[in-house]
């Protein structure tokens, strides 16, 4: 099998249309476990939609009476945690108010994590986000709210591991690889913590064996990540088990999202040098009724609109790749 690697970047061409016919094959046989980054969860805040992340960390110095002229004008929740510890303050305290600021917000989900959740090709989720927006996305969409999504969250200190194989899980699983929500030190909330986290991956004593396992055989679509070019790597290395340079039989293929382009995060360009690229970050991706999957793609100022498929969202691909995909991956996709 050939590798095949892209990542979606401000400018550029849309992807190659075969990539588009191996991801939607991959897809269609269950081959695909999604990576879901913090910056696929947005709020909305204030009149403007910001990545909860960024809604905690305000919320969070305020509550700490962090001085606002110590801390850059829109602080990231690391830059936060690490005033905060400098100040003498306590590690263990933060938990449990960032638990509580996030449950006292009540949030909508966001669409492009409902709008995953309706591909019911996937059955395991991989998230790097500690919020449970993906779980409830899930819930809301397949089970009507019921809260029927199973999910896992590991840390250092508390191993779990996937239960069974991917292909016997009996409900969506949602895989919180860096801690869930809590008020306890569970999860990561600063770069010291990702550390910790990461370090704890590459042991052989305290890694997740059977999820890694899964993530090794099957392909990897990941959205919305926001880490550094150093921790993509030390991730996709845990994952693959092998050097970055080998050949891997297996695709990555890199999504980033709006939130990420507008922070200026590039987690995944250096790795991704093959395929063609896409100038369109993944809640357009997802944003076509007709197909609620990953088949259209809106392409300001390119002109490749074709006739079969114009519409107000943007570009589709083509509409050959428009009906296989209904046909396909959305069988229940209503106009």
């Amino acid at each position: 099998m050939t590798t095949v690697e892209a990542v979606a970047i401000a400018d550029g061409p849309l992807w190659d249309e075969d990539i588009w016919e191996d991801l939607l094959a991959y897809i269609e046989e269950e081959r695909v476990i999604p990576i879901v980054g913090p910056a696929s969860s947005t709020v909305l805040a204030n009149g403007r939609t910001i990545a909860l992340e960024d809604y905690v960390a305000g919320r969070l110095t305020s509550r700490l009476g962090l001085p606002s002229d110590a801390l850059p004008p829109a602080p990231t929740l690391n830059e936060v945690v690490s005033l905060y510890l400098r100040r003498n303050g306590r590690r263990e305290a933060l938990y449990p108010r960032i638990r509580s600021i996030v449950q006292d917000a009540a949030f909508t989900t966001p669409k492009v994590l409902r709008q995953l959740a309706e591909i019911r090709q996937f059955n395991l989720f991989v998230t790097t986000a500690f919020d449970p927006l993906l779980e409830t996305a899930i819930n809301e969409v397949r089970f009507g709210g019921a809260p029927r999504t199973q999910t896992i969250a590991y840390a250092p200190n508390n191993v779990r591991d996937l239960e069974t194989s991917k292909r016997s899980l009996i409900a969506p699983t949602v895989f919180h690889l860096f801690g869930k929500l809590s008020a306890s030190p569970s999860y990561a909330i600063s770069d010291e913590d990702l550390l910790e986290f990461l370090n704890a991956l590459q042991s052989e004593s305290r890694r997740p064996e059977r999820l890694f396992d899964e993530l090794e055989n099957n392909h990897l679509l990941i959205v919305g990540g926001n880490f550094s070019d150093w921790v993509a790597r030390m991730f996709l290395r845990a994952a693959k088990r092998r050097r970055l340079s080998d050949p891997r039989e297996y695709s990555k293929f890199s999504l980033m999202t709006a939130a990420a382009m507008t922070r200026g995060w590039s987690p995944f360009s250096p790795i991704s040098a093959r395929g063609r690229r896409s100038s369109t970050p993944v809640p357009r991706l997802l944003s076509r009724p007709c197909r609620k999957s990953v088949a259209s793609v809106s392409a300001p100022g390119t002109g490749r609109r074709p006739p079969e498929e114009n519409g107000p969202s943007g570009t589709c691909l083509t509409a050959r790749s428009s009906s296989a995909m209904r046909a396909r991956i959305s069988p229940s996709c209503e106009h």
